[in-house]
């Protein structure tokens, strides 16, 4: 009896102790997060992004900063645990006739492959990046320029990689209603470039205008620009419904299998429109300079995935570069 009534003190002991030491471990915890806040209100730390547009400097950086580094994150690895997981899912219980849209103001192309990847018995057709975002925020810019509307504004197409290296195709844009030197009825259209002669402003101020708009939105709203990606993504289920007309031309990051001599396997911003609820791509819509200029941004996309399939060490863009297509 009296070992009993020792063994049972021993336990009550131990577990008093083991309270002790959590609670002590509480607030020592709760200790040094008040350090961690207080030290950071010291020092000011700046929060960067490094761009993978340089990646061969970004290790150099890096380097170079590795003495003040207060934290770093890679946030590449987290959005392909996620999206890899998204497509297995996507994978073993959707069907097959499921749309796909990925939306968003960064890693898009990325996104859309690994859930591509990721989901092999689902037509590749059904995944589709949305480009409509930086097309709408181009068609606003040229329409506050001529005055008009920015529904008054088609046919503008955004190429490549639209978190990275996209390219703004005004070649086949028009514009409706526009009161110039030549006025028609109202669906008489004429091209932008034959009306917008300023071609400094459409290689400089134009496109510094349409990379920094979701940040201007953002600062000024102190919201992201959530209503500009919702009008995307609903002209994008119009379409996909049969809601829209043949001749309406989107941009969508889709798989490359060779179109436009492009490198095959690669997600890439391209011109489609959509008849009967499927989606086609345009033809005849770059010539040889301009076929140049997207192997590049091809290149760019082939050699940003190999990177992260490699090493997942990439950190990628957040922010949209631009080059007019001239």
């Amino acid at each position: 009896m009296a070992v009993l009534v020792s063994f049972s003190s021993a336990i009550i002991w131990l577990v008093q102790l083991m309270m002790k030491i959590a609670t002590k471990n509480l607030l020592t915890q709760e200790l040094c997060m008040k350090e961690e806040v207080y030290h950071q209100s010291l020092i000011k730390p700046l929060h960067i992004w490094i761009s993978s547009k340089n990646i061969e400097n970004v290790w150099l950086k890096y380097d170079l900063a590795l003495p003040q580094l207060h934290k770093v994150t890679v946030y590449t690895e987290k959005v392909s645990d996620r999206y890899q997981q998204y497509g297995r899912l996507i994978n073993e219980r959707v069907h097959m006739n499921v749309a796909v849209i990925v939306a968003g103001d960064s890693l898009v192309n990325l996104k859309c492959s690994l859930l591509l990847e990721n989901a092999p018995s689902v037509d590749s057709g059904r995944f589709v990046g949305m480009a409509t975002q930086l097309e709408y925020e181009a068609k606003a810019h040229i329409a506050q320029k001529l005055s008009v509307k920015t529904a008054d504004v088609t046919e503008v197409i955004v190429w490549g990689n639209i978190s990275g290296s996209s390219h703004v195709d005004l070649q086949s844009a028009t514009v409706f209603q526009y009161e110039g030197a030549i006025w028609g009825p109202s669906d008489f259209s004429q091209p932008v470039l034959e009306i917008i002669y300023d071609r400094k402003w459409l290689q400089s101020d134009f496109l510094n205008l349409v990379s920094s708009q979701c940040a201007t939105v953002a600062s000024k709203s102190q919201r992201a620009t959530a209503i500009s990606a919702t009008n995307g993504i609903i002209a994008v289920l119009k379409a996909w419904n049969c809601h829209s007309s043949a001749k309406e031309v989107l941009s969508f990051c889709i798989l490359s299998t060779g179109q436009y001599n492009l490198p095959a396997g690669v997600v890439f911003s391209m011109p489609v429109s959509f008849q009967d609820g499927r989606w086609s791509m345009l033809s005849d819509v770059i010539g040889d300079k301009k076929r140049a200029k997207l192997q590049i941004a091809a290149d760019q996309l082939r050699e940003r995935d190999q990177i992260f399939t490699n090493s997942r060490g990439n950190i990628c863009t957040a922010l949209p570069s631009f080059l007019w297509i001239n």
